[in-house]
């Protein structure tokens, strides 16, 4: 790996949006922790959170970023991701190394890994600079 994909590889970070049908946090957080640990070949999950959406009561809102291994370009690891997670992803900025995203909704031809889930976003992007 050369230093401009070295410099990239340690920018990128992966934000997953997981909304589900499902009222009770335990068995919301009981999911997001099979979602952790089915995303953490693609990367190190820096964040998780469940909480109830609150758009809509009885659904609840997985939120997790991660930070792409090493040995796994980030727009590898964001497509892996996305096929790992379901199937018929409306996808955006496909071939962008910084930045791309994903929407996922229930539809004819679209499966999804956890029956549960509702729609789900994932994003690509830089990670945040910090003020010096």
């Amino acid at each position: 790996m050369n230093d401009a994909e070295e410099a990239l590889q340690m920018k990128s970070q992966i934000a997953v949006r997981v909304f589900l049908e499902e009222s009770d946090l335990s068995n919301a957080a009981a999911i997001a922790q099979s979602v952790k640990e089915h995303l953490s070949p693609f990367g190190d999950i820096l964040r998780l959170e469940t909480k109830t959406y609150w758009k809509i009561p009885n659904w609840s809102e997985i939120f997790l970023i991660a930070q792409p291994v090493a040995t796994i370009k980030p727009a590898s690891a964001f497509n892996g991701i996305l096929s790992s997670l379901g199937e018929g992803w409306e996808r955006h900025g496909a071939g962008d190394e910084e930045y791309q995203w994903a929407v996922w909704n229930p539809k004819s031809g679209c499966t999804f890994r956890w029956q549960q889930v509702r729609w789900a976003h994932v994003e690509l992007f830089p990670e945040p600079r910090q003020p010096d």
